[in-house]
């Protein structure tokens, strides 16, 4: 059954206790994605990113909420101009809070120590900015690409990776 948030939260980012979700005092609103993570070399302890539906909280203010749930689980809110930006700052901040946690995590999907947020190159230093960082970080792909290819083909294997002919 999906339940309303009817917390009352006190500030932008917030702990909720174990015992008060025990208790049923909080409720939280459904998840349009989430990712489960491990944590390495502690016993395999789990901890989930939920990102929740960004919502309009004012006229070109859109607000995202996500939820890292673990041993306790911490609310927090990104703010952006539409919901599309509420979202993308929501998983940017998800990966600061991760990296600046000094623990590190494994997604199904990466490696050692990969938790399978990457950085977002910021809007607000302009398009043209952008462009040229997108221009040399797809120039890298595509020549970190031919390499493993390169390896393929001369019997070298692929490490695990799946490429496309």
């Amino acid at each position: 059954m999906v339940q309303r948030l009817l917390v009352r939260w006190r500030a932008k980012d917030s702990v909720i206790g174990t015992s008060d979700i025990a208790k049923g005092t909080v409720f939280v609103k459904p998840t349009i994605c989430s990712r489960e993570l491990t944590e390495v070399g502690h016993g395999a302890k789990r901890v989930i990113v939920s990102f929740e539906r960004p919502e309009q909280v004012a006229a070109k203010e859109w607000k995202c909420s996500f939820r890292l749930e673990g041993e306790e689980i911490a609310r927090y809110d990104a703010y952006g101009v539409d919901s599309v930006q509420a979202l993308c700052l929501a998983l940017e901040r998800a990966r600061i809070i991760l990296e600046e946690s000094g623990r590190r995590f494994v997604w199904i999907g990466g490696d050692d120590g990969d938790h399978g947020f990457r950085l977002m190159i910021p809007s607000f230093l302009g398009y043209e900015f952008a462009k040229q960082l997108e221009a040399e970080v797809t120039a890298n792909i595509e020549a970190e690409i031919a390499g493993m290819c390169a390896k393929r083909s001369s019997g070298a294997g692929n490490q695990g990776h799946v490429l496309a002919d």
